[in-house]
């Protein structure tokens, strides 16, 4: 999606992918989890930021959350805590908000759009899965016919027994 505070951005990090919004639900409150962010190849984010309130900081605003990720190539894995910095409605309530942006240091900032690139993941207890860029496979609904008429065929094999 695009930039959730439109015309601003952090000085010097551009997000050529743009920005990612999700909510991870089922968690224990205050519960724990990785949410990892896979970006097609070509780009190699450096930094993250997330968008939102903060435990410590009301209002929304811009805000470095590089140290709670792990970068691998196009990849960038997130820890997670509910109703801690990072999760926007800083409520333990078993959800996290999680507006985010991973991006590049450069000189100019700025976002952008590509939202469709992104595979999100998850683990921990929570989750979510994401692939707006997969194509339609007609595997799953053949399967379902072909054991619905397993099921239908395997129904009509009645065997009466004659007794006396």
């Amino acid at each position: 999606s695009g930039n959730p505070s439109s015309g601003t951005s952090p000085a010097g990090v551009s997000f050529p992918q743009g920005f990612v919004s999700y909510n991870v639900t089922g968690l224990a409150n205050g519960a724990s989890t990785t949410v990892t962010l896979i970006f097609h190849s070509g780009f190699t984010p450096n930094t993250v930021y997330k968008y939102g309130d903060e435990p410590t900081v009301a209002g929304n605003h811009f805000y470095d959350f590089t140290a709670n990720a792990v970068f691998n190539g196009n990849q960038v894995t997130l820890s997670l805590t509910d109703g801690a910095r990072g999760d926007d409605d800083v409520t333990a309530n078993g959800t996290i908000v999680d507006p985010v942006g991973a991006g590049t240091a450069s000189s100019s900032g700025g976002g952008g759009s590509g939202v469709d690139d992104v595979l999100f993941s998850g683990g921990g207890g929570g989750g979510c899965t994401i692939n707006r860029n997969a194509a339609f496979s007609p595997v799953f609904p053949l399967m379902i016919l072909i054991s619905l008429g397993y099921i239908l065929t395997r129904r009509r094999k009645t065997h009466f027994f004659k007794l006396g």
